[in-house]
């Protein structure tokens, strides 16, 4: 073949010709004879450098990327080689080669695909020879592109020529691509990511928006009870922002990537991808924060198959004291026709907290049952018992204040919901008192014959219905309260529809046992029993018989000194739950069993307080009852956060240490932090109580543990100034710079005209809300007070403390030696001085000084010579520091 080193003609796109050359032994290495390779290795020293390094250019990736270097530095081709493990790319301008970069094989593969597409080859066959040319848009550019294609070792060789083109391509011209597997799955990740943004915006406004049971109707549509709504918020919330947060961490570190190592050339891309970092990091922030923000909302929300009973709750206070059954069985919810005689418990808590929404803070509920009878309340509940048929009108008034119109003081008013009780059907319980001193019990229910058989059923085994029929009189003799439960046969419910207590029967012998711990042994006992009562007549009390921890042990009386001689001392062997019981028997053979039920503990006593603080300033108007270890405060304004801080508290007992602390705002067992130190937000005027649970661990022992609890009683009243005042320094040191913002400030009802700044240090002045700063030059702590003036007329006033720690500082010198001929040059340097140094001054001893930080001297004359190093500091401080110089 005649070698033809004819270069390219960039005005001529000839595609045989440039076939031609294309198949040039001077652009095939392989066939480039002796003299011609060493030419070429000549032409251009920096080749081997390149090659050696054989560094995968990740900027390379499409069509695109290949046209802009081809393009921006006029190069005629590029061919793009297969070797073993890398893809070579050649770069030649003028026939001589200028620039060599690699790409992973991945990309090869798409290239190739990619080019042949464009130039119509056959993409299919790759042993084979071919060529072609083509038209494709580039920044809205046409591009003529040249390609050819060689078989080899290691895959085809590609030769690829570009050059502007006079022909106008338009988009709809350019040849469709088909959709690869990549783009398919990343199509569908779009549609995924999308539709997983939809639902946490869904979500978020579901959670946010939820009041009442109606707002999380859609989700009790699906089959999910109202009880079990919750948890599934909360693991869909997980679900979705797991997700969420993986894939945009993913983009976050791609474009982050991308931006680090795109080349300083492809400035435009490299601008793009670093724009792309900051939002996504921004995004990817606001999830994680909404995240924590939606988690804790919906560990808050009620529990909204409670709520669905109504803010008036009616339950059946037998059926809500049996285990078995709890709050959703014995809720009544049907109080039309009630089955009595009944103990019906009206729980208004969540009208309480409704009221409290609307700014009503209740201290008292008066309850009127239509008998005359009113019932005055703390709590938001009463039990009141309903033994006759009727129907019953309740009346609940709601005494309190209403925190916006606290002028009017304590009022009164209805509840929003009245209750009504409708007994239809009444169980005659007859009881007889035996001589014995117990009592026989009889069941009348004939009334109950419209709604079917019943049956009867004994608390000695409630499996199993003891007798079934309108007329019931257990065989048994009731010394002790006893419970009996009565069930509709046609009932569709599991459990109990009556459950009916049987008070026990008084005996003519009766007592009291009371308990004392030891001192020294918290397992120690001594028990006796008090006020004894025996009826003249039937003798004296003539044994005490205990029985403690399954034993049995017998105590003679003294006539003289009952009580006395009852007494016994028993130490327990374990921590728990003990029955303890005593039969007093007379000297006419009569007896009654007293039983008591008690919890030996861990004896422990909490040393230290807790310490409250509001932005950062220490509440001191606290009550604190040692006794009880509760805290009072009072008049706290509203809205507010305040800071717990219970590091000082630690046990008595030096054999227990603290294991861990949980706060519960609302009493009602969710616990809102753990923790030595949490902070809580109170929205609202009212009452509120916050639980202290700590649990110590024995240091020996690692099962021994102790709890107790702390409850804190908070009064917040609603503010009629909220300010508000964010501190910002560009150090910790002095001097500094410190910004203040006051822009969240607001009074009720009222303007804000004025903010008036005391810095601390003697300077005050009007400034705006975003004050954007202040210099401090000293160290020191500062009270920083803020005033703000109303169009009232009106000042109010926060303050804030802002510590400034001094700089450490000191002159250090250091030299290049400290023996030297005469001439001899020294360096003197201070670069190991500490502080804001703003000047230096440096005394070289022979009468010759510098301003410099590193300055170079050198001695006329030999001797011994004091250098001082001086250094101004920016407090207005001074450094010094010597050395010795020994000249020869």
């Amino acid at each position: 073949m005649t070698q033809n080193n004819t270069p390219l003609d960039e005005n001529n796109l000839d595609i045989e010709k440039l076939s031609t050359i294309l198949t040039d032994k001077e652009i095939r290495p392989k066939e480039l004879d002796p003299l011609e390779k060493e030419k070429e290795v000549n032409i251009d020293v920096n080749l081997n450098n390149i090659e050696k390094k054989e560094i995968i250019d990740i900027n390379i990736n499409e069509v695109d990327d290949l046209l802009f270097i081809l393009l921006k530095n006029e190069y005629d081709f590029v061919v793009i080689e297969p070797t073993n493990d890398l893809v070579k790319l050649s770069l030649k301008k003028d026939s001589i080669l200028k620039d060599v970069k690699y790409i992973k094989y991945h990309t090869y593969s798409s290239l190739v695909i990619k080019l042949k597409t464009i130039t119509k080859l056959d993409v299919t066959k790759n042993n084979i020879e071919q060529k072609g040319d083509g038209l494709t848009l580039f920044r809205e550019k046409s591009i003529d592109i040249l390609v050819k294609s060689v078989p080899g070792n290691f895959g085809e060789t590609i030769f690829l020529k570009a050059k502007l083109s006079e022909k106008k391509l338009t988009k709809k011209q350019v040849v469709k691509k088909g959709v690869s597997a990549s783009t398919a799955f990343g199509f569908l990740g779009g549609i995924l990511f999308i539709a997983l943004i939809l639902g946490g915006a869904f979500l978020t406004f579901v959670i946010i928006n939820a009041k009442t049971p109606e707002d999380v109707a859609f989700f009790a549509s699906l089959g999910i009870s109202l009880n079990d709504i919750n948890s599934f918020l909360l693991t869909l919330t997980t679900t979705i922002f797991s997700i969420v947060m993986i894939i945009e961490t993913i983009l976050l570190i791609i474009v982050l990537f991308k931006a680090l190592f795109t080349k300083k050339d492809q400035k435009r891309k490299k601008v793009i991808f670093s724009v792309l970092s900051v939002i996504m990091l921004i995004i990817a922030g606001s999830s994680a924060t909404l995240w924590m923000y939606l988690d804790k909302t919906i560990k808050q929300l009620p529990n909204w198959l409670e709520y669905s009973y109504g803010l008036v709750q009616i339950y059946d206070n037998n059926l809500l004291n049996d285990e078995k059954i709890g709050k959703s069985g014995a809720i009544i919810s049907d109080t039309n026709s009630i089955i009595g005689p009944i103990d019906i418990k009206f729980d208004v808590n969540y009208l309480r907290k409704d009221e409290l929404r609307k700014g009503f803070s209740i201290s008292k509920y008066i309850w009127n049952f239509g008998n005359g009878k009113t019932i005055e309340t703390k709590t938001p509940d009463v039990i009141y018992t309903f033994d006759k048929k009727g129907n019953y009108k309740i009346s609940l008034t709601l005494e309190g204040v209403d925190t916006r119109f606290r002028e009017k003081g304590v009022i009164q008013k209805p509840a929003s919901e009245q209750p009504e009780i409708s007994v239809a059907y009444v169980v005659d319980i007859k009881e007889k008192t035996l001589e014995n001193g117990g009592k026989t019990i009889s069941f009348n229910a004939n009334e109950l014959k419209p709604l079917g058989e019943v049956e009867w059923y004994l608390e000695d085994d409630l499996t199993k219905p003891a007798y079934t029929g309108y007329n019931f009189q257990p065989s048994k003799v009731y010394f002790e309260k006893s419970l009996i439960g009565m069930k509709l046969k046609n009932s569709k419910n599991n459990y109990m529809n009556r459950i009916f207590t049987i008070s026990g029967e008084e005996s003519s012998i009766n007592g009291k046992i009371n308990e004392e711990v030891s001192i020294d042994d918290d397992l120690e006992y001594t028990f006796k029993v008090s006020d004894i009562e025996n009826n003249f007549g039937d003798g004296f009390i003539e044994e005490f018989i205990w029985t403690i921890d399954g034993k049995e042990y017998k105590q003679k009386s003294d006539k003289l000194n009952m009580e006395e001689s009852s007494k016994i001392t028993y130490k327990f062997t374990d921590y728990g739950d003990y029955n303890i019981s005593v039969k007093l028997v007379n000297s006419n053979g009569e007896s009654n069993l007293l039983t008591k039920k008690i919890t030996t503990a861990k004896k422990m006593k909490l040393n230290g307080q807790i310490d409250f603080y509001i932005n950062n300033s220490k509440i001191n108007d606290i009550k604190y009852d040692r006794k009880t270890n509760d805290y009072f405060i009072y008049n706290i304004g509203a809205p507010t956060k305040i800071s717990f801080d219970a590091k000082t508290i630690r046990p008595d007992n030096a054999l227990y240490t603290l294991d861990s602390i949980k706060w519960d705002v609302k009493g009602d067992g969710s616990n809102e932090g753990e923790g030595k130190v949490f902070e809580h937000e109170f929205n609202f005027a009212g009452f509120e109580e916050v639980l202290v649970k700590y649990k110590f661990k024995h240091r020996r022992d690692k099962n021994l543990f102790v709890e107790l609890t702390q409850k804190i009683n908070l009064e917040f009243i609603e503010k009629e100034a909220d300010l508000s005042l964010n501190l910002k320094s560009d150090t910790e040191y002095a001097p500094a710079l410190v910004s203040f913002d006051a822009s969240l400030s607001k009074v009720q009802n009222d303007d804000i005209i004025k903010f008036i700044y005391d810095y601390g240090d003697g300077v005050v002045e009007e400034r705006d809300a975003i004050n954007l700063g202040h210099r401090y030059l000293k160290e020191g702590n500062y009270k920083i007070k803020l005033t703000v003036v109303t169009r009232k007329g009106k000042e109010y006033s926060i303050t804030k403390d802002l510590i400034l720690k001094p700089f450490e500082s000191s002159a250090k010198i250091n030299v290049s030696m400290k023996k030297a001929p005469t001439g001899q040059e020294i360096d003197f340097l201070s670069s190991d001085s500490l502080g804001q140094i703003v000047a230096y001054h440096w005394d070289f001893g022979d009468g010759s000084s510098s301003s410099e930080a590193n300055p170079s001297h050198s001695y006329k004359k030999p001797g011994k010579y004091k250098v001082v190093l001086t250094i101004d500091l920016a407090n207005n401080n001074v450094m010094n520091d010597s050395i010795e110089i020994e000249i020869e």
